[in-house]
């Protein structure tokens, strides 16, 4: 079997222009900022996680702020668990203390029970969690 060839000024070349595009690929990644509208997203949940599709909400909303109800017009949304815990603080007695998956549900029925899609309806009326809740 023949050894592959080692000659310091074939690797050199070939290894620097590696490290550079990889520089380059970091930079770029680490400066680019978030989508406006990132495509699906995985919601954590302890009911199962939910399968997001971002595009198609803001598609179908009038803005931003009818799901993030802080933003000003024109501004990136934060990301909900950035004021919302995963769990309720009950002691902190402000909406802040709302867990974040509460006001998912908040948000999401509101909208989806208000259509009407018996896609998420159970037969009594109630939400139909594997709507939206993988398992």
């Amino acid at each position: 079997m023949v050894s592959p060839d080692r000659n310091p000024r074939k690797v050199l070349p070939l290894a620097s222009l590696a490290a550079l595009a990889l520089a380059v690929g970091v930079i770029g990644y680490l400066r680019a900022g978030p989508a406006p509208h990132a495509g699906r997203v995985y919601l954590r949940s302890r009911n199962g996680p939910v399968l997001f599709d971002h595009a198609r909400h803001a598609a179908a909303s009038a803005g931003c702020a009818d799901c993030h109800h802080e933003t000003a017009a024109g501004r990136q949304p934060a990301n909900c668990r950035t004021c919302h815990p995963d769990r309720a603080n009950e002691d902190a007695g402000d909406r802040a203390a709302r867990a974040v998956e509460d006001c998912y549900h908040a948000h999401c029925n509101a909208c989806h029970l208000a259509q009407a899609s018996a896609r998420f309806r159970e037969p009594d009326g109630t939400a139909a969690c594997s709507a939206c809740h993988l398992k």
